[in-house]
């Protein structure tokens, strides 16, 4: 009977299960039960009237985060209507179907519209060719997973090393998003972020109970380093290679060694570094291979996506321990990373904004120099900043920003470098930027403050000021 028949006739005069009678069975994980598997039942009903649905029991292993209960009440929900036709049960985790011969039953395939074939709860076809591509950029690692933001990603990293090593306990370097186990950090030392381009941070809203549970130390100090592995039993260690300090090979060499010793998980936070000054993390350029590496903005060249690429004996610690988002794997974000890597290898992006970095660095130089103006210029050439030595620093970076905009260039003293810059956009900054170099330094020699040249507040220090 066609549906509407078979819905209609149930109004009226009602429907009882009959183990007696012919019955059809669908057999899945259903995790979770969707369109594709509705279309299926309704087209296995009309050929028996009656269904049994058996759900495997897997949740926990691998990829799959329901429940049997959960799934059953979106089945119930969604078949409302055929609730007197359909038996949900739990069933083992059945893996193969084995007969000699048939004896009143018989094996058959639904032929479905291809259209509804590909509806799936399982990675897009995207998902694995954008892992497989991070693959061959990383041939250490062997497994990927994505997220939207590079907090979460980082945090994702982080539950993974926390569950291969059992040790909670993290040392940092470097900024990392505005999680809890990251701002714990200020409640053993208020001071802690201060070199991590965060100042003034509260701890409000941070739980007490993290105290001592993070520790940051400099690029740089692998005194400190020693000093932080010494004391605290610590199980990851996340840290940007890279961002306004040089960093030195032996730093990170020896980082890698001591890791590898206590058995630590290494984590390189490339959001920001990743695909500036080669097609891959900075990490290529030294040479040195972490256990985890994150990825994140520029490999989506605007749409957020960010990966989580690592070893398998670390990564696979993740189908055991719950982390799930509904957005994070849309497709979107995917296709987006794929072409935008494909453009940057074939461009070879990583090589023209180092260039115009640098060419940046220069103007910023020999404009300070010729306005007797003390500025510091830090940050790998692909992403340079400029500070002012000055106390009247917010000030003058709130005038440089303000006397741009009247300009139409959207800027600060932090410049992310695009490979549009072309020799008359520099040109026009470095003659912009002279004007505004020349006035400040005339007040500061004056000693007048820049607060009077403001057309509005300063801008407000503390995050990444």
């Amino acid at each position: 009977l066609p549906m509407n028949v078979i819905k209609l006739k149930d109004k009226i005069f009602g429907y009882k299960w009959n183990n007696k009678l012919p019955t059809s069975q669908m057999l899945g994980r259903f995790q979770p039960w969707h369109r594709g598997h509705r279309i299926l039942f309704e087209k296995i009903l009309i050929k028996t009237g009656q269904v049994l649905i058996m759900v495997k029991d897997v949740k926990g292993i691998g990829d799959n985060p329901y429940s049997f209960q959960i799934i059953k009440k979106k089945i119930q929900k969604d078949l409302i209507d055929f609730k007197t036709r359909v038996k949900i049960i739990l069933a083992p985790n059945i893996s193969n179907i084995c007969y000699g011969r048939t004896v009143g039953y018989k094996l058959e395939k639904i032929n479905l519209p291809k259209k509804i074939q590909k509806i799936s709860a399982l990675n897009s076809i995207e998902e694995i060719t954008l892992s497989k591509m991070f693959l061959e950029i990383e041939p250490w690692a062997k497994m990927v997973r994505y997220t939207k933001t590079g907090g979460e990603a980082n945090l994702v990293a982080l539950r993974a090393a926390r569950a291969y090593t059992g040790k909670f306990k993290v040392a940092f370097c470097g900024y990392h998003g505005w999680h809890d186990w990251y701002l714990s950090s200020i409640l053993t030392k208020k001071n802690s972020l201060n070199s991590h381009l965060m100042r003034g941070i509260r701890k409000d809203g941070i739980p007490k109970n993290l105290r001592n549970s993070s520790f940051a130390f400099n690029f740089n100090d692998i005194e400190k380093f020693k000093n932080i592995i010494k004391k605290n039993d610590i199980g990851a260690v996340i840290m940007e290679v890279s961002r306004l300090d040089k960093t030195k090979k032996n730093f990170l060499k020896k980082i890698r060694e001591l890791t590898k010793k206590k058995n630590i998980c290494l984590i390189f936070d490339e959001c920001t570094s990743g695909f500036r000054e080669c097609f891959g993390g900075l990490h290529k350029k030294f040479k040195i291979n972490p256990d985890i590496v994150v990825y994140g903005k520029s490999i989506g060249n605007g749409y957020p996506i960010c990966a989580i690429v690592g070893s398998k004996k670390i990564m696979k610690t993740l189908e055991s321990s719950f982390v799930s988002s509904t957005f994070w794997t849309d497709r979107i974000g995917t296709v987006a990373a794929i072409e935008t890597l494909k453009e940057m290898k074939r461009v070879k992006s990583w090589k023209k904004i180092t260039k115009i970095g640098k060419q940046i660095k220069l103007i910023w130089k020999k404009t300070a120099y010729k306005h007797k103006l003390n500025i510091s210029i830090k940050g790998i050439d692909a992403l340079p900043s400029v500070r002012f030595n000055y106390d009247q620093e917010p000030e003058m970076k709130t005038f440089l920003t303000q006397e741009f905009l009247k300009k139409n260039f959207l800027t600060s003293t932090y410049v992310y470098p695009c490979i549009f810059y072309n020799n008359k956009i520099l040109k026009e900054y470095s003659e912009i930027l002279n004007n505004i170099f020349k006035k400040m330094s005339n007040y500061i020699n004056d000693n007048k403050k820049i607060s009077n040249l403001l057309d509005g507040p300063r801008c407000k220090t503390g995050l990444r000021d």
